[in-house]
């Protein structure tokens, strides 16, 4: 079932009708589906892609959604995950030679309007800047006066060119370290040794330590351990994991206390060991982790980095 004929004959035969638009000519249909029907036939109507979602295995079997149909053709699908207190869009997606025609504005009204006769008392939506039409999802939403907007993680995306770039500029910065360092290829055995030590509870509290990594996704050959030259002694690593043959994403970065003065000569001795490896590299930053942010903003995105964003949106409907 993949024409959007016979999607919008399921879905009229499955659902409900909701209320209907003059103006538009169609129909708003609502139903219940499990997350298996879902994705056995609605997924190609979900943006972004139900199947990819980090959450779904935490979701609700259940799943409400919400439909426009006009001459049994499925104009805009979307997805809500539902919750008495605050429920969450999880999929909101109009057909590509329907848009910036009042669609996804009356349809999210219609979300809305739903919501209210559940008694839920707010909406949420996440989603990220980087995303196909980002620019259309958000005057819809602005449109529609959803206005309580926070910024949950920045994500950097620095391809080759610009990574071996900002190598060199480190280079040039010659910052240097308050004790020697030496970098060495990443070892799990090693550093489960070191782990062991109370002083390592910090990174195990902030969720950064590299042992609950799943470890057949480790670049081991962009992974490294810093040692304290003195003591040959752990005090920090950079873990980067595979997410397509030549796309890293680094995924932790972490140096003891008293090591931290350091942090730049450190990043500069790991970027040299990326250099000319034909690589491109993402990673995240949580919002509130001002002083990483203030380097990124300083050091990385004038040499050509991009940053984009994962944004959290609420609207009250009360």
């Amino acid at each position: 079932m993949t024409n959007n004929n016979s999607l919008a004959h399921y879905l009229i035969q499955t659902g409900r009708q909701f209320s209907q638009s003059a103006v538009l000519s169609c129909t708003f249909y609502w139903g219940v589906q499990s997350k298996h029907n879902i994705l056995q036939h609605l997924l190609p109507w979900t943006f972004p892609k139900l199947n990819t979602h980090p959450r779904l295995p935490t979701f609700s079997e259940q799943l409400i959604w919400i439909a426009v149909i006009r001459a049994n053709e499925i104009l805009g699908f979307v997805l809500l995950h539902p919750h008495q207190v605050e429920s969450e869009i999880l999929s909101f997606k109009i057909h590509p030679e329907y848009r910036n025609q009042g669609i996804a504005k009356f349809l999210l009204q219609q979300v809305e309007q739903l919501c209210r006769q559940r008694q839920i008392q707010s909406l949420k939506i996440l989603y990220r800047t980087y995303w196909e039409n980002n620019s259309y999802w958000e005057k819809v939403l602005q449109q529609s006066v959803w206005d309580n907007r926070s910024i949950l993680l920045y994500y950097i995306s620095i391809d080759q060119a610009v990574k071996d770039q900002i190598a060199q500029r480190f280079q040039d910065r010659n910052w240097q370290p308050d004790y020697d360092y030496q970098i060495e290829t990443f070892s799990y055995d090693r550093l489960f040794q070191t782990m062991q030590h109370s002083k390592w509870q910090e990174s195990k509290q902030l969720g950064l330590s590299p042992l609950q990594l799943p470890k057949n996704q480790v670049n081991f050959n962009c992974s490294f351990l810093v040692i304290h030259k003195e003591s040959e002694e752990i005090v920090g690593w950079l873990i980067c994991h595979q997410l397509q043959a030549n796309l890293l994403q680094l995924t932790t970065f972490y140096l003891l206390p008293e090591h931290r003065k350091s942090g730049k000569a450190v990043l500069s001795k790991l970027a040299d060991r990326l250099q000319n490896q034909e690589i491109k590299l993402n990673f995240m930053v949580k919002s509130e982790n001002r002083k990483i942010m203030a380097f990124v903003r300083r050091y990385l995105l004038p040499e050509g980095a991009q940053c984009f964003e994962q944004v959290l949106i609420r609207k009250a409907l009360a």
